[in-house]
């Protein structure tokens, strides 16, 4: 055999590996959904179970809702389609596990599963039967390893990348050492959470992207997989939740008897001169998503300002400007008889993303104040401002 021929058949074994490879890859590909909630996106894992669709993802992609919009690749070359609803079906209290249960399509028609299992060499959407690694004990470092999810810089489309293993955690859990968490060298980021990481050569299941440690100084990062052994065993009928009532804290964490980080004021109807004003440093570690009127943002459990309001007016508004034009920040109010008030974006603020909010006939009474950050680990330095005239008016 010449040199020409060993290279050309060389060429061949290597195509038919790469198209051995792809074709898993497109058939999982299916199975990846992404899973919205009203603060944000994750992604997720479905597959059948008891003759239901159900969703496998990350406990914080759903935490604080109860229904969701599930996108699908109804064409592997698109972006995603909001295609299903679902509603939270159960998670874990102690890992970062929750599942899902697909209702209905998004126009109330009823989902079919007979129709929606795939045939061979099935073109439209369908679902692929997922296979979990049945003995995530055999992985080791250094074995492949392989990603599917929806990151927020993949414009809503499905991104794959892989890598190897680098390490593997065991941890104590149900009396026995369990391998909890793979790290992998695999590129995973924001958006990730949820979604698929198997093995390429196989095509199974071994767990759940979650998380990410990165090192500013060297630009590296490493991604944290859930295995999913770990997963159905936090997953077991006697150790899940159904409700966020039972699990997340009051009023998300925030605390109105705690001390007011920048103290407070006492201020009455036609107060001189009419501009309060007070520095304050926006955000926190609480996750603002189980208050009413779909607060969001990220706040600390203490207040920031407390205001005593007395006598009468018409409005009292109260707005946070950034010393940043480019900060995002949101504000949190919880007046009289525990009333709340919310705002992210404030209408008429000078950059469009500064929080505002307008109290009609304000109550005599407390309001305790919390200025947060719309991102997570942001803190945002700013002026809190209260004004019986509308602020367009400065």
């Amino acid at each position: 055999m010449n040199r020409l021929s060993a290279a050309f058949i060389a060429i061949l074994s290597l195509s038919s590996v790469a198209i051995a490879q792809s074709q898993p890859v497109n058939e999982l590909s299916r199975a990846v959904v992404q899973v919205t909630a009203p603060d944000g996106s994750g992604s997720g894992v479905l597959f059948e179970r008891d003759g239901e669709l159900m969703i496998l993802t990350n406990r914080h992609v759903a935490e604080g809702y109860t229904k969701f919009v599930i996108g699908v690749l109804e064409d592997l070359h698109q972006p995603v389609v909001p295609t299903f609803t679902a509603i939270l079906h159960s998670f874990s209290p102690e890992l970062d596990a929750a599942l899902l249960r697909v209702t209905m399509y998004m126009d109330g028609r009823e989902v079919n599963l007979r129709e929606l299992r795939c045939r061979r060499n099935a073109s439209d959407f369908c679902i692929p039967e997922i296979r979990f690694a049945s003995d995530v004990r055999t992985v080791s470092r250094g074995n492949e390893i392989a990603i599917l999810g929806y990151p927020d810089i993949g414009d809503d489309e499905l991104i794959y990348s892989a890598g190897h293993i680098a390490s593997i955690l065991y941890e104590e859990f149900g009396g026995e050492s369990v391998p909890m968490w793979f790290r992998t060298n695999a590129t995973i980021s924001s958006g990730n959470s949820g979604g698929l990481a198997f093995n390429p050569a196989t095509g199974e299941m071994l767990g759940m992207p979650t998380s990410i440690s990165s090192d500013a100084e060297t630009s590296t990062s490493l991604g944290r997989i859930l295995s999913v052994e770990a997963v159905w065993r936090a997953l077991e009928p006697d150790r899940v939740m159904t409700t966020w009532e039972e699990f997340l804290p009051p009023n998300d964490g925030l605390d109105p008897a705690m001390d007011p980080h920048y103290g407070g004021t006492e201020l009455a109807a036609g107060f001189e001169p009419d501009l309060f004003e007070v520095e304050v440093l926006a955000g926190g570690s609480n996750r603002i998503h189980t208050l009413p009127m779909e607060c969001t943002g990220y706040v600390a459990s203490a207040p920031d300002f407390r205001l005593d309001w007395s006598g009468e007016t018409t409005q009292l508004h109260l707005f946070f400007e950034a010393f940043d034009n480019s900060d995002d920040a949101t504000m949190i109010v919880q007046g009289p008889g525990e009333t709340w008030y919310c705002n992210d974006d404030g209408s008429g603020t000078r950059n469009g993303l500064d929080p505002a909010i307008t109290l009609d006939n304000p109550a005599v009474g407390t309001y305790f104040i919390w200025v947060g950050s719309f991102g997570e680990g942001d803190f945002i330095d700013g002026t809190l401002r209260f004004s019986e005239v509308s602020r367009n008016d400065f």
